[in-house]
């Protein structure tokens, strides 16, 4: 007798915990496809429970009818378990054991690692956003370029981190990208106050769908070709430097030394870059402290600018006249290493103004008529006797 006591209360015992673990299963399970057959097992083990503990009772007192309502509602629990796993079974069958998903798992974190080197690997700037316009990802290289780290983008507004973005394609292009549509943003400027970062790209924005198809986010890819703009800008600066129609020459500030010159500065001074040592040095030098005293001024901050004729000596001895403008590169400061002198050769002018001075002088003082023609001999002037 005390054998089937003590075994069927162990049993009993044992009926009650397994329904408590797996209510506690239930409730801390997230994935809620297997909830139902869950409930109806504890529900089924329980019932078992309860039919076992009645057993040991009816050892002493005969409760056959209660004894029977047990195991009619057991049985009724069982085959409707029955009902609702056969269904199942197929599915539950294809489920993977734990070691197959312990095995996805590290397969989709290996994945998961190698997707965010190639993504801080990239040498091109890789930006994503959630249907809001909110950043999710912001690579190594936008960090780099922009000065901004990841942490002061992620979950907020493009807009929010980047007010100066209005002024570039980029927004429009995001806005149009979250519709559907892949965009290329053409060559823009960007600039970073904050971090005084600036410079120029290109962008590709294209949406990102779920399989189902449903629009999730937005993929940009950003190109820095800052250096490519400069050096096309460089381009165009000698393009202009070299053909411009009068004498440009770059100074360094400090020791007069001339840096580089143009072509029609080389054809003004008759001589190249390589001949010359300083500006001062082929500067006629009646004109030097002139142009010293100049120099001061603008150094000191007195001026942005200055504008003086000087003569500078050929290397045949011959003079040549020239407006001679300077100005700070990079703007009025003491500190600048170099200035621009902008020489435009005033020779002829010049000439002319001498001879008209010297005609004019011989018309004061002269007590005979006389005329006076150019050296196109197209036009004259006569002057008239002084008066006695």
């Amino acid at each position: 007798m005390w054998l089937h006591v003590i075994s069927d209360g162990i049993i009993s015992l044992s009926y009650f915990v397994i329904p408590a673990m797996l209510a506690y299963l239930i409730a801390h399970r997230r994935a809620s496809g297997n909830r139902r057959v869950l409930i109806l097992f504890a529900a089924f083990i329980a019932a078992c429970g309860l039919t076992h503990l009645v057993n040991i009772v009816t050892i002493w007192t005969p409760i056959y009818p209660l004894q029977g309502l047990l195991k009619a509602v057991t049985a009724l629990i069982s085959f409707g378990t029955v009902l609702f796993l056969a269904p199942k079974v197929p599915a539950l069958v294809a489920l993977p054991s734990l070691e197959e998903l312990l095995c996805i798992n590290q397969r989709l974190s290996d994945l998961s690692q190698f997707n965010q080197k190639i993504i801080n690997s990239a040498h091109d700037g890789i930006v994503v956003y959630d249907k809001e316009g909110r950043f999710l990802i912001w690579n190594p290289f936008m960090e780099a370029i922009s000065g901004v780290p990841k942490e002061r983008c992620l979950g907020k507004h493009a807009l929010e981190v980047f007010p100066s973005l209005r002024q570039t394609p980029v927004i429009a292009g995001l806005t149009r990208a979250l519709q559907g549509e892949v965009v290329q943003n053409a060559a823009f400027p960007w600039s970073v106050p904050e971090t005084g970062k600036s410079g120029w790209a290109i962008s590709v924005q294209a949406p990102i769908f779920q399989d189902n198809g449903q629009l999730i986010g937005v993929i940009e890819t950003v190109t820095d070709i800052t250096e490519q703009r400069q050096a096309e800008e460089d381009e165009v600066f000698k393009a202009i430097f070299q053909q411009a129609a009068v004498g440009v020459a770059i100074i360094e500030t400090a020791t007069d030394r001339v840096i580089n010159l143009n072509r029609r500065c080389s054809d003004i001074l008759g001589l190249a870059r390589e001949q010359i040592s300083t500006n001062l040095d082929i500067t006629y030098p009646d004109d030097r402290q002139k142009e010293r005293e100049n120099m001061e001024r603008l150094l000191a901050g007195e001026t942005s600018s200055f504008t003086m004729e000087k003569r500078y000596v050929r290397p045949d001895g011959a003079l040549v006249w020239v407006s001679f403008t300077v100005s700070l590169m990079g703007g009025a400061s003491g500190n600048s290493y170099f200035h621009i002198a902008v020489i435009d050769d005033i020779t002829e002018r010049k000439q002319a103004e001498e001879a008209m001075r010297l005609a004019s002088l011989v018309y004061e003082n002269s007590s005979e008529a006389m005329t006076v023609t150019d050296a196109t001999a197209s036009s004259s002037a006569s002057t008239r006797p002084s008066p006695k």
